[in-house]
């Protein structure tokens, strides 16, 4: 050995300090690895995310006791019309007196231009 690696050994910078440096110089480049790995990961799982579906919504069952909005509409909505077929010898003022309605709220449900005529066969809708 000469002189330099006695001074070096000596102060500590012999081949135990080289490796001491080594080994951190190992353990940072190990640790730096590590933090890449996790942000790989990271981006990873939220691409995933991005491409899965959204979760459905959980599904309601109807109870007895209540209704959902749309049928309470249709609960009090107006009763459909009623309908009659004309048959020969009828009359709008008849047809009316039978449904307890007028017969010219009949012919203006129906578009009845003479309420005078009418044929056997039409079908018109009674006012509720």
């Amino acid at each position: 050995m000469g002189l330099l690696d006695d001074i070096k050994e000596n102060l500590g910078l012999g081949d135990e300090a080289e490796k001491a440096r080594k080994a951190q110089d190992e353990a940072k480049t190990k640790a730096q690895a590590d933090e890449k790995a996790a942000e790989v990961e990271q981006a990873r799982q939220e691409s995933e995310a991005k491409k899965a579906p959204a979760p459905a919504p959980p599904v309601e069952q109807a109870s007895h006791k209540t209704e959902p909005a749309a049928h309470k509409t249709e609960a009090h909505a107006a009763p459909a019309a009623k309908t009659y077929t004309v048959k020969k010898g009828d009359t709008l003022s008849e047809i009316g007196q039978h449904f307890g309605v007028s017969w010219k709220k009949i012919a203006e449900l129906n578009n009845i231009e003479n309420p005078d005529l009418i044929f056997p066969g039409q079908v018109f809708k009674i006012p509720g």
